[in-house]
């Protein structure tokens, strides 16, 4: 069964309200050259990028 719209932006808006940052960015730093680019990370830098493209 098809989600819808609202459904979606509930559950990225969950899963950003949930992430634990710090060990995101512990396991992504191995993969990115500029492990200072990742300084940036937080749940309101997470919430501004989708809002981008998605509204939450």
């Amino acid at each position: 069964m098809p989600i819808t719209e609202e459904d979606f932006r509930g559950i990225l808006a969950s899963a950003i309200d949930d992430l634990d940052v710090e060990s995101a960015r512990r396991e992504v730093e191995p993969f990115v050259r500029d492990p200072l680019a990742m300084s940036v990370w937080s749940k309101d830098f997470f919430r501004d990028v989708v809002g981008r493209i998605i509204p939450i």
